[in-house]
């Protein structure tokens, strides 16, 4: 099994890099990739853990950037990126410089106020405290807690975090619209990104986007990427062969992994949990 689709502290997962590794090592997974978003911190830390005293499988270089495409954000990861080169880029560079404490802050006031406006019950203590912090997930979590909000958020189809940012922070019929969104980098600037760095682009989880369809939309940027993300967390049996019969009709590579944040996703899984992500998926590439 592998897994190419991890998120560490380093910016929105639960747990540090020595416990993933941990984990990893215990579901004797043959390679993972650390893909936080917009950010590459992980593997300034990982030399100076000695990461074979914790995995014995293999690690290659990953991240996942956001962008902008026919008014629809996405997500693209990077695999086998030069750290350095990538760290130095606009895109990275950005994120880094800008406060992002401030402006997820105003997110945040402004979600709690849609709240109000809804009747959603919600913490009064709520902060943004790093800037690996979302408004978005902060103010889900929080609102998942409470049991006086469950009628209001299965009508609203709030589930989780991955439902609450796609059908409505994403969606400008929600009251929970982001409009800063918009900001976000083409998805031109983030695929010469990462080839600039050495890396490979591929499309991330597909069908987690809000897209009528999505084999229309890949075949609108299929000569900018170099692969799809076929299996994840969130996509069903039939989603992934569909990704998968696409990918070898058109020479693009595969990938995998859970998209792992917090203990509940299952690390080396897909398809909630039912189907390992196999080597083979990737052993043409890697």
């Amino acid at each position: 099994m592998i897994d190419l689709h991890i998120h560490t502290n380093n910016s929105d997962g639960e747990f540090d890099i020595k416990t993933i590794l941990k984990m990893a090592e215990s579901k004797h997974l043959k390679l993972i990739s650390f893909t936080d978003h917009e950010t590459v911190g992980a593997y300034k830390k990982i030399e100076a853990l000695c990461p074979q005293e914790y995995y014995s499988g293999q690690i290659i270089t990953g991240v996942e950037i956001a962008f902008m495409f026919n008014g629809i954000s996405m997500d693209m990861l990077g695999y086998n990126i030069d750290i350095n080169e990538i760290s130095n880029s606009n895109i990275l560079q950005a994120n880094k410089q800008s406060d992002c404490i401030y402006e997820e802050s105003i997110k945040l006031n402004y979600l709690l106020k849609a709240c109000e406006e809804l009747k959603i019950v919600h913490s009064n203590n709520l902060s943004i405290k790093s800037k690996n912090d979302r408004a978005n997930d902060v103010i889900c979590d929080d609102i998942l807690l409470y049991k006086e909000n469950f009628s209001i958020l299965q009508e609203l189809e709030i589930t989780n975090r991955t439902t609450f940012y796609r059908k409505h922070c994403l969606n400008s019929n929600s009251p929970f619209f982001i409009s800063s969104q918009n900001k976000l980098p083409s998805i031109n600037e983030v695929v010469e990104t990462i080839h600039k760095a050495g890396g490979k682009c591929f499309l991330a989880h597909p069908y987690v986007y809000n897209v009528d369809n999505i084999k229309d939309y890949i075949d609108n940027i299929r000569n900018l990427i170099d692969g799809v993300e076929c299996v994840h967390r969130e996509h069903s049996n039939s989603q992934i062969n569909m990704l998968i019969n696409y990918c070898n009709k058109y020479n693009l590579l595969k990938s995998g992994g859970s998209d792992f944040h917090i203990s509940s996703h299952c690390l080396g899984f897909g398809n909630k949990g039912k189907l390992p992500v196999d080597y083979a998926l990737v052993s043409n590439w890697l």
